[in-house]
Formats: C-alpha cells, sequence, structure tokens
C-alpha cells in the first residue's frame, strides 16, 4: 500500500489494507493467508500491518554477487 505523504499519518493505510482485504475474501473465498512483504527501513508499514493482526514469520535475507 503506498500513500502520498501528505496522507501519512491519517490511519488510511489501514483502512484501505482492511477494504482490500474484504474485497479479497469476497471475491476469493477460498483464501486462506495473505502475505506482506515490507522494506526493513519501512517501520511505519510494518507497525501498520501489526496493529490489523499479520505477524512476522520470517526475515529474508538478501546477497548481491557482482560477476
Amino acid at each position: 500500500i503506498y500513500l502520498d505523504p501528505k496522507f501519512h499519518g491519517k490511519r488510511l493505510g489501514g483502512e484501505m489494507l482492511s477494504y482490500a482485504e474484504k474485497e479479497a475474501i469476497k471475491k476469493y473465498p477460498q483464501l486462506k493467508k495473505i502475505i506482506a512483504k515490507v522494506l526493513v527501513e519501512n517501520i511505519a508499514s510494518e507497525k501498520m500491518f501489526e496493529k490489523v493482526g499479520y505477524q512476522k514469520h520470517f526475515v529474508q535475507l538478501e546477497k548481491n554477487i557482482n560477476i
């Protein structure tokens, strides 16, 4: 979910996420899980997802290889 910075801090991201989840469940009633990927430095987004019930399950580590 991307919000223009002028809309940050207004709880719109959480509302948008809740709406998207409800629509996804309506369209795909067999849906069992939604997975969110959040950049490490995006603490606000991480907190938003946690606030609506998402939990951390793993950490992804990456390494660029110059060939």
